[in-house]
């Protein structure tokens, strides 16, 4: 939207396939209303939203500026709430309590993974592709194999 008044609406419209060719249209309210209506979803439809002005690339900015070019108050920032915090609001269950007393918190350090044995931090652990596959199990899968044939 380029401007607007009480007459009309001037929207820019862009030929793709020609980058020098934008035409900007004059909308009377109810043609630009009726248009509008046209990209409201019905009852649990969900929109796409990979491309146009809600692609992910420069959102924060996009949306920021049309605030600005249709004087609305900024959008409000987004609030990060911690996961304990979500399950206690859904569930009504305080993960961070004890499990044993039912009194003291629990206080998150790391998470461990056990692999090939050994207990590990989950942040150092690299997954290297598939597991190696010895010559006992390669010869376990070919009798199988020829089993069931």
């Amino acid at each position: 939207m380029q401007e607007h008044s009480e007459l009309k609406v001037l929207m820019q419209r862009h030929i793709f396939g020609n980058d020098i060719a934008n035409t900007f249209n004059p909308y009377s309210h109810a043609e630009f209303a009726r248009r509008f209506e046209q990209h409201i979803l019905p009852h649990r439809y969900v929109k796409i939203r990979h491309s146009g002005y809600l692609s992910h690339r420069g959102k924060t900015a996009r949306l920021e500026r049309l605030h600005q070019q249709m004087n609305l108050p900024p959008p409000m920032p987004k609030v990060t709430i911690s996961t304990a915090h979500r399950v206690l609001l859904k569930t009504g269950i305080d993960i961070t309590l004890c499990p044993v007393c039912k009194r003291g918190k629990l206080i998150y350090q790391k998470t461990m993974i056990m692999y090939n044995g050994i207990l590990r931090d989950i942040t150092t652990h690299h997954n290297r592709g598939s597991p190696r596959v010895t010559h006992q199990i390669t010869h376990q899968i070919i009798q199988q194999i020829t089993l069931s044939e």
